[in-house]
């Protein structure tokens, strides 16, 4: 405002509000006194007297009466999209033969397993293709699972409990991938794992069209295998291979 000295006033412009908050903001900054302009203010319920219940962190703009004030920003969170994931396992070729029968050949009982990250629990399996030969299973078998996914993150959204006592559910965000497991079936024993892959749902490797093709250059050759987004695809048909605990490659 105006202001007086050596006995002459002056009268100083005065700068938008706009200018000034960005400089009074600039000066907080350059202090130190606080790195953002964020208010904290600790959560109670009348239920539990005297007992935080958390915080929120929020801002707050203040504006002159008589100046235009913008459109307020939203902040809510990205609501996911729902998709249904459906995978058909038609076959296997060349799978490892772990076992040997009655009559000294090397055979494997061959069954795939599917889940997808974060649930385990939900897995599902396909029929057992018994005493194979030549490591080839056919199947036919067509596995179903509904997700929910933000696109803007490429994260897949998970609500569950952390334990049974919990009432309310714990929203978690994971990657979308898809774990393949390849098995033989044991009756006796504990079924063994013969080959295992990754499929990164808004990543999947380009695979083959035929199995003789299915090499993990899949994998490891991104100018041939081109990576494509399955939520942009919507279908995807081939051969992958898969691995075993010891980086055997397999089909």
């Amino acid at each position: 405002g105006p202001m007086k000295l050596n006995g002459t006033a002056e009268a100083i412009p005065i700068k938008p509000a706009s200018e000034r908050n960005q400089l009074a903001l600039q000066v907080l900054h350059e202090s130190g006194v606080t790195p953002e302009h964020i208010e904290t203010r600790t959560l109670y319920n009348d239920d539990c007297p005297g007992i935080p219940q958390g915080k929120v962190h929020m801002w707050i703009d203040i504006f002159p009466y008589n100046d235009s004030i913008p459109a307020p920003i939203v902040i809510n969170p990205r609501e996911p999209q729902k998709y249904i994931l459906r995978i058909i396992i038609w076959n296997t070729e060349d799978v490892i033969l772990d076992e040997t029968s009655v009559l000294g050949d090397e055979m494997s009982d061959i069954y795939v397993r599917t889940y997808l990250e974060g649930r385990k629990k939900d897995r599902q399996e396909t029929d057992v293709h018994y005493r194979s030969l030549t490591g080839e299973g056919n199947f036919n078998w067509r596995m179903v699972y509904p997700l929910d996914l933000i696109a803007q993150e490429n994260k897949m959204v998970q609500k569950k409990r952390k334990s049974f006592w919990h009432i309310e559910k714990t929203v978690t965000k994971v990657d979308p991938i898809l774990h393949l497991e390849v098995f033989d079936k044991d009756v006796l024993s504990r079924d063994d794992k013969l080959g295992w892959a990754q499929l990164d749902l808004t990543s999947i490797p380009a695979p083959t069209k035929s199995a003789k093709e299915c090499t993990l250059e899949v994998y490891e050759n991104e100018a041939k295998h081109p990576r494509m987004s399955l939520f942009e695809k919507k279908k995807i048909l081939g051969f992958w291979p898969v691995y075993d605990d010891t980086l055997v490659q397999e089909n």
